[in-house]
């Protein structure tokens, strides 16, 4: 092997290893995204949950505060009458 093939030989021995680093990586990207893409959606359905349970939980104070079926609502009433 002359010195020109043995350049060539290292040099696309040098691009393979490349190859296969960049496409590891890609592969690792694509995981890692998916990973979080996962994790987000979850924490979505976990913040839509939570804000439901908010909700319902406005809606049992409110009804708590209003009067019940037969209760006046008491109005303030001066002390020297």
């Amino acid at each position: 092997m002359t010195g020109l093939e043995a350049q060539l030989d290292a040099a696309r021995k040098s691009r393979e290893a490349l190859e296969a680093t960049f496409a590891s990586r890609s592969s690792n990207d694509a995981d890692i995204r998916n990973r979080l893409t996962s994790e987000l959606a979850e924490a979505r359905a976990e913040s839509e949950k939570l804000r439901r349970e908010i909700e319902n939980l406005q809606a049992v104070a409110e009804t708590a505060k209003a009067p019940k079926d037969g209760e006046a609502e008491t109005a303030a009433v001066p002390s020297d009458l």
